[in-house]
């Protein structure tokens, strides 16, 4: 069985002529969830986790959360419009390298 670890990813928020880059703590603890700290960058705070929910032996369920706040308001107003696209793009990346991993398992569903 995995144990739990944990490493510090820099990661880049972008939309068309934006990008910035911001630095999270990523948790991870196999069978249950991922949590992401956030450490430093363009935000007030930003918190973030997957929680896997079994439902069989072979199923789970995915719980995604997300909140954040932006340093600036006026990027706040920009941004905060078009990430609920961003979080749709990050949801089907994950159902997208489920698929490849375990083809016979990954339902469509949500």
């Amino acid at each position: 069985m995995w144990q739990e670890s944990n490493f510090t990813a820099d990661l880049t928020i972008g939309y068309k002529f934006f990008h910035d880059q911001y630095t999270s703590k990523v948790i991870l603890k196999p069978s249950e969830r991922i949590d992401v700290e956030y450490v430093n960058g363009p935000f007030k705070h930003l918190k973030n986790y997957w929680i896997f929910h079994p439902i069989s032996e072979t199923e789970c369920e995915v719980e995604f959360y997300i909140d954040f706040q932006f340093n600036a308001s006026l990027l706040e107003g920009f941004i905060t419009p078009i990430f609920s696209e961003a979080v749709k793009t990050i949801i089907n990346a994950f159902k997208k390298r489920a698929e490849e991993i375990y083809p016979s398992t990954v339902s469509s569903a949500g």
